[in-house]
């Protein structure tokens, strides 16, 4: 019995110590997890710290609702982007954040949006706590519970005004350079027409007695092709990015001189005031580049002030751009900044994002081309310098030309000579266009010199391999099928190289100065050719030859 009763508190003392360590396993586990959990938490509130600092420092603004759009939360970039303070915003609606004149159809399509796929992503005109405009990108979200409804709204608004700035620039020049291709290849077909219109016109003039009945007529249809030279150049100017002519030139005593020639074309009831302060600044250009420029600036002005009294601003100074401006993509340097400012109706946006399109207008028909903002436009680009527009409905327009300025000594302008010299030799002529070499020929002819024509440019080669000791110059168009201008001079060069080449062009893309000489090229006329310029183009290089082959002096 004894040792029964001591087997059984045996027994039950190791029951008791297992128990014991059953139950401190027990404990160590339950403490375990304790501290588990508490890790846990910890790291979910380093998580929500986290979380927190990034979306307090983000960029982009954030805004939280509640499931019924009542604002519980915004950070402080939202603060700068929109101009409201978090107190001012708070418990407000959602809605009240979308200020912008597409706000109630934006509005439409977003909860639209939500109800269908939880998510809306738009680019749209917002406008700030002061009235300023900005283009934003919105991604809007529904935040959904456990149960699958929606507890809470996520909306982040990113400020994209400076990388919508410059996709609207890229589209406006990738749409003035197709226009201007365009333009160019029209004003090469116009101008082949209007050079037959011309020199027949002109030929037909050089014959007639002074007192004829009909010399009035042929002398307003010259003035009237004159008129159209000068529209066909501006679309040239506008497609055209070359600098060919250009010299160093004082520009405020072109301005000033631009302005007097201005001022009688102003309706006296607009005041027009002129600042200049600009004093021996040079930039390259050629004088009637600049006229252009005032020209159709202080005509538009006048246009937009219309009867009413009104004032035009003049001002010429100096800019100095220390950073480049994506703006106006003007590189750092020093800038000629030539301002016209009016008091006038202004534009519309809408208006100024075409206004430099050619033959894009807001005046009524008959009174405008179209052109004349396209034409600085070209202008402009072609000196390297920009155009700043704003506007303001009602309350006028300002115009900011940035030039850039040069060292160095003025180039004076030389004077046009009037006369028409002649001559006796002998020129060929080869243009694909009959009547514009026919028009040539009888303006060579009625100078006295000896003439073959050619209107291909391949059998023009060809004819010249046979009689090249007849011909003492040649003059070729440039666009021509078969054979370009410029390679057929390269191969009669290659025949004659003393040869002088007069090139002729309607349109002339891509015919710099240097491309011309390099082919061998000693002139280029552009057409229509009137009978004054070609005759002295012609005698010029006929005696530059003459003069280049005289045996030299035994003195």
């Amino acid at each position: 019995v004894l040792a029964v009763a001591l087997a059984g508190l045996v027994a039950a003392n190791i029951f008791l110590r297992r128990k014991m360590r059953v139950q401190d396993a027990d404990l160590k586990v339950t403490q375990q997890q304790l501290q588990n959990e508490i890790t846990t938490r910890k790291g979910h509130e380093l998580d929500l710290m986290r979380f927190g600092a990034v979306i307090e420092q983000m960029r982009e603004g954030v805004v939280i609702t509640n499931e019924d759009g009542l604002v519980q939360y915004v950070n402080p970039a939202f603060e700068h982007l929109t101009g409201f303070d978090m107190q001012e915003v708070i418990a407000g609606s959602f809605n009240d954040l979308f200020l912008g004149p597409e706000a109630t159809d934006l509005l439409d399509e977003l909860r639209s949006s939500l109800g269908k796929k939880g998510e809306w992503r738009e680019r749209f005109m917002n406008t700030r706590k002061d009235g300023k405009p900005y283009q934003v990108e919105a991604t809007v979200s529904s935040i959904y519970g456990g149960s699958g409804d929606v507890i809470n709204i996520l909306a982040i608004f990113r400020d994209i005004t400076h990388e919508y700035e410059l996709e609207r620039q890229l589209r406006q020049s990738q749409k003035l350079e197709a226009i201007g291709t365009l333009a160019g290849g029209i004003a090469h077909d116009f101008n082949n027409t209007l050079a037959s219109i011309m020199g027949y016109t002109e030929l037909t003039l050089l014959g007639m007695e002074d007192d004829n009945e009909h010399r009035e007529k042929l002398e307003r249809v010259l003035r009237s092709g004159k008129r159209a030279r000068q529209l066909v150049e501006q679309i040239l100017t506008f497609s055209r990015q070359s600098d060919e002519g250009h010299r160093k030139l004082a520009v405020e005593p072109i301005v000033k001189e631009t302005m007097k020639l201005i001022a009688p074309m102003i309706p006296k009831s607009i005041e027009v005031a002129t600042t200049f302060e600009a004093p021996g600044v040079l930039i390259r250009t050629d004088p009637t580049r600049i006229h252009q420029i005032l020209m159709n600036l202080c005509t538009n002005a006048a246009h937009a002030i219309g009867d009413s009294n009104g004032r035009i601003e003049v001002s010429l100074g100096v800019a100095e751009i220390d950073r480049f401006q994506v703006q106006m993509s003007l590189e750092p340097g020093r800038y000629i900044k030539l301002s016209v400012r009016d008091n006038g109706c202004g534009m519309t946006r809408e208006v100024q994002e075409r206004v430099f399109e050619p033959f894009f207008t807001t005046k009524k028909r008959g009174e405008g081309t179209g052109m004349g903002l396209a034409v600085v436009h070209g202008i402009v680009e072609s000196h390297g310098g920009a155009v700043d527009l704003y506007s303001e409905t009602g309350k006028g327009t300002t115009f900011h030309v940035f030039l850039p300025t040069v060292s160095g000594v003025s180039e004076a302008e030389t004077e046009q000579v009037e006369e028409k010299p002649t001559g006796t030799e002998s020129v060929l002529v080869v243009d694909d266009e009959e009547p514009v070499s026919e028009v040539l020929a009888l303006m060579l002819t009625h100078l006295g010199y000896q003439v073959e024509t050619r209107n291909d440019s391949r059998e023009a080669l060809t004819f010249f391999e046979e009689h090249s000791n007849r011909f003492d110059l040649l003059i070729t168009d440039y666009a021509m099928p078969g054979m370009v201008g410029t390679e057929l001079a390269r191969r009669v060069l290659e025949i004659c190289p003393d040869l002088p080449i007069i090139l002729v062009s309607g349109y002339g893309q891509g015919l710099t100065t240097e491309r011309v000489e390099s082919v061998g090229i000693r002139d280029m006329l552009p057409k229509p050719v009137m009978t004054g310029d070609l005759a002295r183009a012609v005698r010029r290089l006929l005696d530059k030859k003459d003069a280049d082959i005289q045996p030299a002096s035994l003195d």
